[in-house]
């Protein structure tokens, strides 16, 4: 599928109220980011929430850096994210730090959600 075909396909699909965000909800990536990149680059949503598991492989705005050129992202931390150092630093000193919803509420994309991570 091409990805005009996928637009297309997302845009025939928007029935629901338009004035709500449309925010993904992406779980475990476990390191893999390139298909959280690619749905910021085709679906341009608002904004995105990574749901535990990230185990980043690089600084977290670093593996990020092509999906935040098109959508807001937000993060939780999973009960690996602190298996080792190297995760744990890559996350909690991220530029992107400041959007980890562990344990406080946040307006994301004009909704408040709010976070309970894996970690404790």
């Amino acid at each position: 599928m091409t990805e005009e075909q996928v637009r297309a396909r997302r845009h025939r699909g928007r029935r629901h109220r338009r004035d709500l965000p449309e925010i993904f909800f992406c779980g475990d990536p476990h390191g893999t980011f390139d298909q959280i990149n690619e749905a910021a680059r085709l679906y341009s949503p608002d904004a995105m929430v990574i749901l535990g598991d990230l185990q980043p492989p690089a600084p977290l705005h670093v593996v990020l850096e092509e999906a935040l050129a098109y959508t807001d992202i937000w993060w939780i931390p999973g009960n690996h994210d602190t298996d080792s150092d190297e995760f744990y630093d890559r996350l909690w000193r991220s530029e992107l730090a400041g959007h980890n919803l562990h344990g406080r509420v946040a307006c994301v994309a004009g909704m408040r959600i709010g976070g309970l991570g894996g970690v404790f």
